[in-house]
């Protein structure tokens, strides 16, 4: 540990790095979003080796009102 305190840590080096996968609309348009059909799966991400997800976004879309 580089330094003192529940800090110290800060100032060390690491070897990880950080990816982002998201969404995005291959046609250049606005539709930034992967449809699945019910009863049906889907791949969010399909990345090699170990790893933490940080933050998911889901939207859910349905006509009915309930």
């Amino acid at each position: 540990m580089f330094g003192h305190g529940p800090l110290g840590w800060l100032a060390t080096l690491d070897t990880a790095h950080s990816q982002r996968l998201s969404s995005w609309d291959r046609t250049g348009g606005n539709r930034d979003y992967v449809g699945i059909e019910p009863g049906q799966s889907g791949v969010l991400a399909d990345l090699a080796g170990a790893g933490v997800v940080r933050h998911i976004w889901i939207t859910a879309s349905s006509e009915d009102r309930h």
